[in-house]
């Protein structure tokens, strides 16, 4: 049975009311046909922490949460965190602009 967490899944969905107000939020890179404000969600890497048993008691991910934007958004940074912060388990972000 595949426990996998769906990291991309999970941020899509903490990142709905952003998505709601019409900004897009996509898996992937910088879309060039966008030609706005957009924001990418791509997973960097998995990691089982704590076994006991042989049996994975977290699974962790890190995620790179990118903002394509010709000007400043440090208010959607802002956000962006508070909304990745209430995802449960253990996540990690980092956001590049």
């Amino acid at each position: 049975e595949d426990k996998t967490v769906d990291v991309i899944g999970l941020a899509a969905e903490a990142l709905k009311p952003i998505s709601d107000e019409g900004t897009i939020v996509q898996q992937g890179w910088y879309d060039e046909s966008l030609k706005r404000l957009h924001v990418t969600l791509w997973k960097l890497r998995d990691t089982e922490d704590a076994h006991s048993d042989d049996e994975c008691e977290i699974e962790a991910a890190s995620i790179q949460v990118n903002i394509w934007s010709r000007s400043d958004q440090q208010t959607l940074v802002k956000r962006i965190k508070r909304l990745m912060k209430q995802i449960r388990g253990s996540l990690s972000m980092r956001c590049d602009f």
